[in-house]
């Protein structure tokens, strides 16, 4: 990796507007522009989230194995009655049931519950009243605790379509809020991303432009000296690979300039070059910053 820096005189950026109360930058808020993921993720559904609901405690639930598993995240909800469903799942599921179809022997009992756990699912609620009055078989209790699945009891009658209805809104509106959230994440990465390359790349740009571009990075202008780093990666690879080396060239150059604490700017300028804008101190050495900012990557 080459490294290049052009270090811009304070007295080019006079123009700035002064803070009332002087500005304040946070080292933290270093951006890495067009490469993190996407910082906002939805709070997985677990078990115990389910439990909680109107639509499940109607049924007055109560956890008769493993409730040390609530925490396991759901995926989605079914109601199934087939004994060999476990063939079926994909893993993650909470599975609904009357206990109508299952075995009446104690292996075909305990096969069932592994059958579950080998597909991997969240947990099994069944509802008492039809194949069982008041509790259920031994062996289905003790096998699903032995195999860490959740076993909940619904002691009275509920609507499954309910549940399944309450829990998939759920689950469906945490997924369109985080792509809502992505959406707009990759929006204000493209922005920092065009804002970085404007800056770094156009060495003519006038100065109140660059002026409201470095604001809008958060990147501190008044009293300081803007020096600009471009770091290339010659033998990048495949474009995942690049991608890939380029993301870990520019969080060693984000995390060095938290080492120091300089505030800037860092992100990824095309598939083989990570720009940092960097906003140094009166009196600092650009090129010594710079060095720094890049010594474990360069």
């Amino acid at each position: 990796i080459t490294a290049r820096w052009r270090a811009r005189r304070s007295d080019i950026f006079s123009v700035c507007p002064r803070f009332q109360h002087g500005p304040r930058y946070e080292v933290s808020g270093i951006l890495t522009g067009s490469l993190h993921d996407v910082a906002w993720q939805a709070m997985p559904l677990t078990v115990r989230d389910i439990l909680a609901l109107d639509a499940v405690r109607a049924g007055q639930p109560v956890v008769v194995a493993a409730a040390d598993r609530l925490d396991s995240v759901v995926r989605w909800v079914h109601a199934a009655e087939v004994s060999d469903v476990g063939r079926l799942l994909r893993g993650g599921e909470l599975l609904l049931s009357t206990g109508i179809a299952l075995p009446a022997s104690t292996t075909g009992l305990a096969d069932y519950v592994a059958g579950l756990a080998d597909a991997g699912v969240a947990g099994l609620a069944i509802e008492l009243g039809q194949r069982y009055v008041s509790s259920l078989p031994r062996a289905l209790v003790t096998t699903a605790e032995a195999r860490g699945v959740p076993l909940i009891v619904f002691e009275r009658e509920v609507f499954f379509v309910e549940i399944t209805e309450a829990v998939h809104k759920r689950i469906i509106d945490a997924q369109f809020a985080e792509l809502q959230a992505a959406r707009r994440e990759s929006v204000e990465r493209q922005a920092q991303r065009m804002l970085l390359v404007a800056i770094i790349e156009q060495a003519d740009l006038d100065v109140a432009v660059a002026t409201a571009r470095c604001e809008a990075m958060g990147v501190p202008v008044t009293g300081r000296r803007l020096a600009a780093v471009v770091a290339r990666i010659p033998e990048a690879g495949a474009w995942l690979a690049a991608q890939a080396a380029v993301l870990d060239v520019a969080e060693g150059i984000a995390s060095a300039c938290r080492d120091i604490r300089i505030p800037a700017a860092v992100g990824s300028l095309d598939d083989v070059r990570v720009g940092a804008l960097l906003s140094l101190p009166p009196g600092a050495d650009a090129d010594e910053i710079g060095r720094a900012s890049c010594r474990e990557r360069v």
